[in-house]
């Protein structure tokens, strides 16, 4: 039974019922702690939560502001009696493989690979696509050109999974 999940809108919402929290468990990431995630949803097993109610809706938003997520999904595996057994199924962010700069000297590219804040296998949110975007813009407004415009192209990577690569076109 999905109970909740991110980014979408639900019919009509059940009654609420209490239940005795008698697991949780999280699918779905490749390179994340399970523990860890488990810790972030501020959800204990013993704990009573309403269903639908505040508490998963909670947890949600913790994992959410890790950054971390393109998807959560929140799914009773079982429910015995009035214990329910909870799986947050998470899709991970895609990490960057590589990045590159196009329309510029090499020399500019290796300036840039200095100043923008990318490191390989991080995890890519838009936050950082943005940042790096505006890092590009300063370093040409430093240079007189005011008027430099920014592109980004994102393609998976085939080499590792679950990762892209960026390409930041610059005129």
């Amino acid at each position: 039974t999905l109970i909740a999940q991110a980014q979408s809108q639900s019919a009509a919402p059940a009654a609420p019922q209490e239940y005795e929290l008698g697991g949780i468990t999280i699918s779905g990431v490749q390179y994340l702690d399970q523990d860890i995630l488990k810790t972030y949803t501020g959800l204990t097993v013993g704990q009573k939560i309403t269903i639908p109610g505040e508490d998963v809706a909670k947890a949600i938003q913790a994992l959410w502001k890790q950054g971390l997520f393109a998807d959560i999904q929140v799914n009773a595996e079982k429910i015995i009696g009035t214990t329910i057994f909870l799986d947050f199924h998470l899709s991970e962010r895609p990490r960057l493989a590589s990045f590159s700069f196009k329309g510029v000297s090499k020399g500019d590219a290796e300036d840039l690979s200095k100043k923008v804040p990318l490191i390989k296998g991080k995890v890519l949110t838009d936050n950082l696509i943005i940042n790096s975007i505006d890092e590009i813009r300063d370093f040409y407004d430093e240079k007189g050109f005011t008027a430099a415009t920014v592109n980004v192209v994102q393609k998976k990577d085939s080499s590792l999974r679950n990762s892209v690569s960026l390409s930041f076109i610059i005129s």
